[in-house]
């Protein structure tokens, strides 16, 4: 299966590795379990659980550190689309009032061209009846 487009190629084969590497703790882990459980002291017992809790804790938290970091790229790239939008949002809304500004200046243009004119044949008006 190809990786998605957005995804790194390296991205792809760090997250395969780790998958790997958390199989092969997870069998060596049940192989030296049972070795060292069935053929050992109670000292030995209570080190290897402790050190085997605090490997799991371990990769648990490498496993919650990697998922935060690809949220926070998620996120920064969400973050981006939305920045993005809002700047074409703002510049629609920048062009639609200049329209709106310039309809507003044709109209009195076009007001102010009526009024002149209707002026000017009230002077001829004046002018011819007078």
């Amino acid at each position: 299966m190809a990786p998605h487009p957005q995804t790194p190629i390296a991205d792809t084969r760090t997250h395969i590795l780790f998958a790997l590497g958390v199989f092969l703790m997870l069998f060596s882990c049940i192989i030296t379990s049972y070795t060292l459980w069935f053929n050992s002291t109670p000292a030995i017992r209570l080190f290897f659980t402790f050190s085997l809790s605090f490997f799991m804790l371990r990769t648990v938290r490498t496993a919650y550190s990697l998922g935060r970091e690809d949220c926070k790229d998620e996120m920064r790239d969400e973050m981006m689309w939305e920045r993005s939008a809002y700047i074409r949002m703002m510049d629609r809304q920048i062009e639609m009032e200049r329209l709106q500004l310039r309809v507003e200046r044709d109209a009195e243009r076009q007001a102010e061209e009526e009024r002149r004119e209707a002026d000017m044949v009230y002077e001829q008006v004046w002018v011819v009846d007078g």
